[in-house]
C-alpha cells in the first residue's frame, strides 16, 4: 500500500468543524429545553395559586353560610 503523503489537514479541519456544529445544536437544544422546563414550572406554580385560591373562596363561603 502506497503512504499518502499529499495530506494538508482536511480531515481534521472536518472533524473540528463537526465537533463546532454539533457543540451548537446541543446548545441550542439544551437552551430550548431549560426555557420548555421554566414555562412548565410557571404554569404549575400559577395552577397551584388558582387551586388555593378557590379552596379560599370555598371555605369562606362555607364559614358564612353555617352562621
Amino acid at each position: 500500500m502506497k503512504p499518502i503523503r499529499n495530506e494538508k489537514g482536511y480531515a481534521l479541519l472536518f472533524v473540528m468543524l463537526l465537533v463546532v456544529l454539533f457543540t451548537i445544536m446541543g446548545m441550542g437544544l439544551f437552551t430550548m429545553n431549560m426555557n420548555a422546563a421554566k414555562q412548565f414550572s410557571m404554569k404549575e406554580n400559577k395552577l397551584e395559586q388558582d387551586i388555593k385560591q378557590r379552596w379560599g373562596f370555598y371555605i369562606i363561603k362555607r364559614s358564612l353560610l353555617k352562621r
